[in-house]
């Protein structure tokens, strides 16, 4: 037991070195990571919990000022369970903002029952594609000059709006901001030019459908964090919403984001953070060691080591007892003879074919040393059993006695 508990300390000592061991590496690993110097992380989300330069945390926060009659609810649907909704379509305005726009032809669908019934789509995409830009005959392309490293070195480009009402103006943005226009544009359709990039590239339509329609933009970066921090681009981007109606509910979307909040991922508090990430990993590692090295050190149980039993001897145990029960001395005795027989045979190397001759008389008092006295008495109550059907229960304890003491013998 000493023994047991010495080594159980032992390993629970060395378990204590590693586990300070990792958590030293995870206190320097924080303290390295607080004293850095945070880069910016330009990763394109779009969406309203990030403020980061290319989510839209700041435009959120201003819907309420631009919108101010309108109600403005948060979308982490899909446009078919929107539509299950207890909304009426003409009092629907619906914001979109994302990299790619490329619903499949059921979402399509959904999207010209809304605007048929008079529902007002904003869509900011750098690229329309699928069934949703085959149906409205439109197809965008980039115009891109030069590849920056960062949006902060990028040249400038200027966007204007083609509104009448409106004073003529220009506004500047990063060239990396309006980088994409629309290519073609089907004029089967009854498409409205709204705004353009430079002097010819068109990036803003309206495209009326049903009792609704569809206000389209190809420069999603431009409703950021980044460009909004500008005060002439904030007065381009009140404009360009100012088309949509404003006395309705104002969906803004959260489900069609380039990494959506509502993925279902369940590490994704622990993902989407760089403090948190690194932790994790630590701990994953510090874990991987831990049982790594300890089970390395840790004894392996012993397995119990049974003496091997002597199923022989259990077994005529219960062959006897079964005689025994049913009281067939006879036989028992009988069997217990030849058993003896058996033994001398084997042990004594004694010819026992004729056990009632002089000779095996003799040849068993020599070799073994048995009393005289009690062998003539075996042999001689072993005849009598023979010449009987049945023996008396006193008969039956004599001969088992003078067996068991033949047994006794130290040879």
């Amino acid at each position: 037991m000493y023994c047991f508990l010495s080594i159980n300390l032992y390993m629970l000592s060395k378990n204590k070195t590693y586990i300070a061991l990792v958590v030293i590496c995870i206190a320097l690993l924080g303290f390295v990571e607080y004293i850095m110097p945070k880069p910016v992380n330009w990763k394109r989300t779009y969406s309203k919990d990030d403020k980061i330069p290319y989510g839209s945390y700041v435009l959120r926060e201003l819907l309420p000022q631009l919108f101010p009659k309108a109600s403005i609810i948060d979308n982490y649907q899909t446009l078919y369970e929107l539509k299950q909704e207890e909304f009426e379509a003409e009092t629907i305005n619906f914001l979109l903002y994302n990299d790619h726009f490329k619903p499949d032809e059921e979402e399509t669908n959904t999207l010209l029952e809304f605007a048929a019934e008079g529902t007002f789509f904003f869509i900011a995409s750098h690229h329309f594609s699928g069934a949703f830009a085959d149906t409205l005959g439109i197809q965008t392309e980039e115009n891109v000059t030069w590849l920056p490293t960062n949006a902060e070195n990028s040249k400038l480009d200027t966007l204007q709006l083609f509104n009448k009402n409106f004073a003529p103006q220009s506004y500047i943005f990063k060239e990396t901001s309006v980088e994409n226009y629309f290519h073609k544009i089907k004029k089967a359709n009854p498409i409205y030019l709204l705004g353009k990039r430079g002097n010819k590239m068109v990036n803003f339509v309206y495209i009326p459908y049903g009792k609704g329609g569809f206000y389209l933009h190809t420069c999603p970066l431009v409703f950021t964090n980044y460009n909004l921090l500008h005060p002439k681009n904030y007065e381009y981007i009140a404009t360009a919403l100012s088309y949509l109606p404003k006395d309705r509910h104002l969906i803004w979307d959260e489900y069609y984001k380039v990494g959506r909040k509502g993925a279902k991922n369940m590490f994704r508090v622990l993902l989407n953070h760089d403090a948190f990430r690194y932790a994790w990993w630590v701990f994953l590692v510090g874990i991987f060691l831990l049982m790594l090295f300890g089970a390395k050190r840790q004894q392996r149980i012993i397995p119990i080591m049974r003496p091997p039993q002597n199923i022989s001897l259990e077994f005529t145990k219960t062959v006897g007892q079964l005689y025994f029960q049913h009281r067939d001395d006879k036989n028992l005795i009988e069997k217990r003879f030849t058993y003896l027989l058996e033994h001398i045979r084997t042990h004594f190397y004694i010819n026992t074919n004729h056990y009632d001759s002089p000779e095996f008389f003799q040849d068993v008092v020599s070799k073994t040393g048995f009393e005289e006295n009690k062998l003539k008495r075996l042999l001689a109550l072993m005849q009598e059993v023979q010449r009987y059907s049945h023996i008396s229960e006193g008969v039956f304890w004599e001969i088992n006695q003078l067996i068991e003491d033949f047994y006794q013998l130290k040879v």
